[in-house]
Formats: structure tokens, C-alpha cells, sequence
């Protein structure tokens, strides 16, 4: 996992995280994405529930993925993913 950026500018606005990742490590965040979250310290705190967005692009065999992860203030969390 590579972290590309985190914004959190002020403690009512939701943090947002971008990150590349392997097709390993998207496989897996499709498996269980509110482990994979929290295993991978994507914010500060744990999340309590994670959603990730449907594809719109079909994926390619080894491709990596771009993330952007939006953790919103009551604790949950999206996750869109778009091949890289």
C-alpha cells in the first residue's frame, strides 16, 4: 500500500485518504474492507463500517488500483476504487 495523500482540515469535516494498492491488496479489501481498514491504519482511528463502491471499470490482471477513502464523522467509511 502506498499512501498518496490525507486531508482532514478541520474535526467536522470527514478525512479522506488516496492510496495505490495491489491487486493482492484490493482482493482482500473486497474480502473483508472493514478489516483491511483498520489492519492497514488508513486513518488515525479505527472505522466501525466500511462500504466499498460497485467498479465502473473492469479490471485487468495485475493491475494496481487507486483508492479514495472517505472516513465520515460518525465513523464509517466508502471506499472507491479505480484501476490505476
Amino acid at each position: 500500500m502506498n499512501r498518496i495523500g490525507y486531508l482532514h482540515s478541520k474535526p467536522s469535516d470527514p478525512e479522506i485518504a488516496t492510496l495505490e494498492i495491489s491487486e493482492n491488496d484490493h482482493d482482500e479489501l473486497h474480502k473483508d474492507a472493514l478489516a483491511w481498514v483498520n489492519k492497514h491504519k488508513v486513518f488515525p482511528k479505527d472505522v466501525s463500517s466500511v462500504k466499498v463502491a460497485p467498479h465502473l471499470f473492469e479490471p485487468k490482471k495485475g493491475q494496481t488500483w487507486q483508492l479514495v477513502v472517505i472516513h465520515e464523522l460518525h465513523c464509517s467509511a466508502v471506499v472507491v476504487c479505480v484501476p490505476a
